[in-house]
This record gives C-alpha cells, structure tokens and sequence, in this order.
C-alpha cells in the first residue's frame, strides 16, 4: 500500500507537471512582457539560480547519503553534467528555450523515479528518456497551433537531451535496482516505445512541422515556407490553394510574418547604453515579405485591425497596436524614412519549417528503415541473450 501510494503521488505530480507546461505555452509571450516591463531584461537569469540550487540540493544528498568510492563517483558525475547544463544553458539564445531545458530535465528525472518502481532501472532509464520526447513533440504540436509561437522539431531534440541529461543525473547517482519484472516483458517495452518514437517523429514531420523550401530575396530577406517561390506567386495572381490543409498553411505562415511585423513595431527593446528603440527594421522586411509573398492574404484581411486577426487578447503585446494588416501609406512611409538600406540579406523567425532536403517519399522510407533496423536489432538481441530453451543448451563435450 505504501509504494503503491507513492507511485499515484508521483504519477499525479507528473500528469500536473505536464499540463503546466501545456496550458502555459499560450501565456509564455505576454508573461515574457511583463516581467521584462516590471524587471528588467536580465530578469531570466534566475534561471541559473534555480540551476545552481539544484546542483547544490543534489551536491547536498550526495555528500549525506553516499559513502566511499560511490560518492566520489558520484560527485564526479555531479561535476560533468554541472558543465554540460551550464554550457548547453549559454548557447541557448532566449530565456524560454532555457526554461523548457530545465522544464524537461525535471520531467525526465520524475519518469524515471516513477517508471523505476515498475519496470527497473535500465528499462526506466530509456522509457522515461522516451516519454519524455513524446511530451516534447506534443508541446511542439501545440506551439504549431498559437500564432506567437512556432513548433520545431529542433526544439523537440533539445528538450530530448534535456530530458536525457537529468535521466542520466539520477540514475547514475541512485543505486541500481533490482528488476522484479519479467526481462522479456521489458524487452518489449523498449520495442514497443523505440517503434512508437519512430511513428511519431514521422506523424509529427508530416503532418505539423511540415517540409519546406528555403526562400531568398536580396531586397525581401530569407525565410521558410511550406511552398516552393513558384506556387506562393501562384496563389498571390489567382488565389489557387488546393485543399484546407494548404489553405490553413498559407494563413498560419502570413499570420506569423503579421505577427512578427507588429510585435517589432510596438515593443520597445532596452539598448546597452539605457535607451529604448523599436525594431522597426525588422518590422519593415516582415511587411515586405507580406507584400511580396502573401499578397493574397493582405488583399482579404487588408482592412481589418492587426489585432483582430491574430485573436490578440486585451493585455497581449500586440494589443497596442492600431495598424491595419495592409500597411497604410503614412505608416509605410514613416518606417522607409527611419530605416535604412543595407547589404546584409534579412533572416526572419519565421521558421515553419527547417526541413528543406526532406519529402514525402523519404520520410516514408528512412521510417520503415529505421523501424526494420530496430526490429532486426531486438530479435538479434533476443535470440543471442534471450532465454535458452529446453532441451538447446549447449552441452560440453565428453570425450571417451
């Protein structure tokens, strides 16, 4: 009864866990504004804190519960991966990607302390690492979803290593636990979420994050889109997208280069000497990305409000904006005579898609691959350490 109590505690603690991170995606943007506003850029560094904190917890139940050799192995450990977060951590450019780095590192460690109770130590060390990918793609997909945010399967990977990492942490430094279920029940387990991850990796490429094409324009910039140059032109001279799934897919790109275009032109950014300025350069080439490639969507929205649009709710950042989605002249004029001209080719966030050498074909193919491969491997693993049968024992040889 006892175990079976803290196994709903955690599994309870996890489930809310998960639904924190889910039903927070959607606020993270004007939550972001507002700390900023009332803190100060440098508000997220207390990530670092809570990091460190952490590693000193651990340090902390490592000096008190261990002894010996397995302390010093454990500080050891301890000591390696405060280096690999506290690098991983640095090359991360925005406070968000830190968070969900710390996010999932946290969730890998509560999967293992709850999958360890049922199915062992190794076999909770790979499901946990996998459930928690699972979890990673299902925040990407709903990203995909919010016109703030946007759902990428390199985000997916990074939660992935975070998750790894603090499932390393914890199983490295807990003592190995005895595995009181079947070995063949967790073999299949391990195929069974091997394959599941192959699935949805494919699901989640096909069907949300999508393949693209890399578009590049000296006088508009750089950006990616579910459609080749060629059919974006097409759509913009007749307005052909066939299909609803191709339909929402044009609008959820133009949304996100609107979006882009008036969060730039309304916030104000810190600069280092203490003043404030607006990006209104990258307001500019947003807008004429809009104009050049989405022309189409600016004609059927031209004089709504930006705001309405993007579903903005009172107290979102682009709340305070009054343009309309087609620029008017005033304001384009406005913004040409502060921005200047350069040489440099104008990158956008805007990156629904970052799989440009990828199709349909291939995606079918590299997953029966790998799914074949991973079979082939566990029934190679099974017959070769697997359980002998009866009567198949290799004897050793008597001789007369």
């Amino acid at each position: 009864m006892k175990n079976t109590r803290k196994e709903i505690l955690l599994w309870t603690a996890i489930i809310m866990y998960v639904g924190i991170i889910y039903s927070t995606l959607a606020l993270v943007s004007a939550g972001r504004k507002l700390l900023v506003e009332q803190f100060g850029p440098d508000v997220f560094d207390v990530v670092y804190w809570i990091f460190a904190a952490a590693g000193a917890a651990l340090f902390f139940v490592i000096w008190v519960k261990l002894r010996g050799r397995t302390r010093i192995r454990a500080l050891a450990i301890l000591g390696i991966l405060t280096i690999v977060y506290w690098y991983s951590l640095s090359r991360l450019s925005y406070a968000v990607e830190r968070i969900h780095f710390l996010q999932y590192g946290s969730l890998g460690i509560l999967l293992f302390l709850a999958l360890r109770r049922r199915t062992g130590h190794r076999a909770a060390v790979m499901l946990s690492v996998a459930v928690s990918f699972w979890v990673g793609l299902g925040d990407e997909t709903l990203q995909w979803y919010l016109s703030e945010r946007v759902g990428e399967f390199r985000d997916a990977t990074t939660n992935l290593f975070s998750s790894a990492l603090g499932v390393f942490a914890v199983s490295s430094i807990l003592p190995l636990k005895d595995d009181h279920s079947p070995a063949p029940r967790n073999r299949w387990l391990l195929l069974f979420a091997t394959l599941l991850s192959i699935a949805t990796v494919a699901l989640f490429l096909k069907t949300v994050h999508g393949f693209g094409h890399v578009i590049e324009n000296k006088s508009v910039g750089r950006f990616y889109s579910a459609f080749p140059e060629r059919t974006l032109r097409e759509i913009n001279r007749s307005g052909a997208v066939t299909g609803k799934r191709h339909t929402r897919i044009y609008r959820n790109e133009a949304m996100r280069h609107l979006y882009q275009r008036e969060f730039y032109f309304v916030n104000k950014f810190k600069g280092a000497d203490g003043t404030y300025y607006r990006r209104l350069d990258v307001s500019w080439f947003e807008n004429k990305i809009l104009r050049t490639y989405y022309s189409r969507f600016l004609k059927e929205h031209g004089k709504e409000s930006a705001v309405a649009v993007l579903g903005a709710q009172k107290g979102e950042i682009v709340y305070q904006s009054t343009n309309s989605v087609l620029w008017r002249d005033s304001v384009r004029s406005y913004v040409e005579n502060i921005v200047s001209e350069s040489d440099f080719i104008y990158e956008s966030r805007v990156k629904n898609t970052v799989i440009t050498t990828f199709d349909q074909e291939d995606l079918a193919f590299y997953s029966l691959l790998a799914a074949g491969f991973v079979v082939w491997l566990f029934s190679a693993y099974h017959n070769t350490f697997g359980p002998k049968r009866k009567g198949h024992q290799n004897e050793p040889r008597t001789t007369a």
